[in-house]
Parts: structure tokens; C-alpha cells; sequence
């Protein structure tokens, strides 16, 4: 089920960053979580995707592009973490940044029911419960 879980991850990142919010939508569980970067202001836990949706709204009126680019899959069992980086351009300013991110994926029923973002890649390896570097595969 592990690579599986890598391949919804990877179609769920590329469906956002070519179609958007609507069309990634799919990959989501009806009760997922999603909780953003704890550096963020204002910012925490979003669920279901009501949660997501006004997620969105709050960032689309500070951030017109964002885009994930995954560098790296790191599979263990229903968890998925993406090394990668976050790209974004300001609403206003039209500034773009460029920034090292890593996400963490927990998987169910071939649905994410979790994400959580962090600024480390080392905290988020560290979040995947109960897996040893040993237990964790690079994809």
C-alpha cells in the first residue's frame, strides 16, 4: 500500500499545481485535517473540506500563485512525506519566493485524511510515528 500512497500523494500535488483547489479535491478525505505551518500568522487547523476551501480563500487574498515542487517521496506505511520546495508570488506585490518546505501525508482508504507542513525536513521525518530511518523508504 506504501507506494500506492506515494502515487496519490504525487497525482493529488501535480492535480493542485496544473488545476487547482477544485480539482485536487478528490484526493481528500470528506474529514481530512489539515494543519499548516505553525511559523504562519493566523494559521493552524483546517478540517474537512469546508476547512480547506476557506483555507484557500485566506491565502488567495495575500498569495496569487502557490506551487509545491516535490524533489523527493519518503514511504512509510500510511504515511507520505515530500521534500521539496514552495513557490509563491504575492497577490499584490506580484513578488515571487522560493522556499525549502517539507510535507507530511497520512493516508486512508486511498484518501489523505492528514497534512502538516513544516519548515524542517528533519522535524517532519521525525513525525512519522513509530518509523525508524530503517522503515523509511525514499521514493
Amino acid at each position: 500500500m506504501s507506494q500506492e500512497n506515494v502515487e496519490i500523494v504525487r497525482a493529488s500535488i501535480a492535480t493542485y499545481n496544473t488545476d487547482g483547489l477544485e480539482a485536487s479535491m478528490s484526493y481528500l478525505h470528506p474529514d481530512v485535517e489539515w494543519f499548516t505551518n505553525p511559523d504562519a500568522p493566523d494559521m493552524g487547523a483546517f478540517k474537512g473540506h469546508d476547512g480547506i476551501r476557506e483555507l484557500a480563500a485566506m491565502l488567495e487574498e495575500v498569495l496569487g500563485e502557490v506551487r509545491i515542487q516535490p524533489d523527493r517521496f519518503v514511504e512509510a506505511g500510511e504515511d507520505v512525506v515530500v521534500l521539496g520546495r514552495l513557490f509563491v508570488t504575492g497577490t499584490e506585490s506580484g513578488a515571487a519566493t522560493e522556499s525549502r518546505r517539507a510535507w507530511l501525508y497520512t493516508l486512508r482508504d486511498g484518501k489523505i485524511i492528514r497534512h502538516m507542513t513544516f519548515t524542517n525536513e528533519d522535524d517532519a521525518l521525525a513525525a512519522v510515528a513509530g518509523t525508524s530511518e530503517q522503515d523509511a523508504h525514499a521514493v
